[in-house]
């Protein structure tokens, strides 16, 4: 030491703050390749070494709603892309690599609180991997891959770039359903098979609490 460091050239809004550190709030997107260069002015041999990266700035991520998410047919809108969302935690599932290692969030209030999802559920599992799931009841923001599992839609939110933050200000409690889709009709007036899967995708990982009279059954073959 001491040492000497130039950058080349930053994207736009970046300057090197202190010694071989950069900083600043970047003001254009795409890829900038930098060359750092440094020197070590120690007598009685000047040394210097360089390297090249890539700094890429991307457009920050938009807020969305969980029914904007799941949308209202049958894949996410948003298949392997990062999403950014909140929600109210209405189920936890033990953490570690099984397919269930997560939680669900629905959108606080009855029917997302605003009624305008017709079509589109508002409620979503999130998948958090060895991550603790938040507790039931807390609201929080969830930044993941969107995908399909298991013809469900669910956010990926288990790997180290993602976050799950519980949120100070609370959403509206979730108002659960009292109809399961197709449980009030009379046979043979019932939906077919695949009328009723169209109907329940309305209604995926959405909280229910039926108030009438109901059976449970195997809901699988084997």
């Amino acid at each position: 030491p001491p040492y000497t460091w130039d950058f080349g050239q930053l994207p736009a809004g970046l300057t090197e703050t202190s010694d071989g550190v950069i900083g600043g709030t970047p003001t254009a997107l795409g890829d900038t390749s930098v060359t750092a260069t440094v020197t070590d002015s120690a007598a009685p041999t000047t040394n210097s070494a360089e390297v090249t990266f890539t700094i890429t700035v991307i457009p920050p991520l938009t807020l969305r709603t969980i029914a904007e998410i799941q949308g209202t047919g049958a894949a996410t809108p948003f298949a392997n892309q990062t999403v950014l969302t909140r929600g109210v935690v209405t189920a936890r599932y033990p953490s570690g690599q099984g397919s269930m290692a997560g939680f669900v969030i629905q959108t606080g209030g009855e029917e997302g609180v605003d009624y305008e999802t017709p079509g589109a559920s508002d409620a979503i599992f999130v998948f958090s991997g060895n991550k603790t799931a938040p507790a039931i009841g807390e609201t929080v923001e969830v930044k993941g891959l969107a995908s399909e599992r298991f013809d469900s839609t669910q956010i990926n939110a288990s790997g180290a770039a993602d976050t799950i933050t519980v949120l100070g200000t609370p959403q509206p409690p979730v108002v659960a359903n009292d109809v399961i889709p197709g449980t009030d009709c009379v046979i043979p007036d019932c939906p077919t098979a695949a009328e009723l899967n169209e109907m329940r995708e309305e209604y995926e990982h959405e909280a229910f609490q039926p108030t009438g009279p109901y059976t449970v059954t195997d809901s699988y073959d084997g």
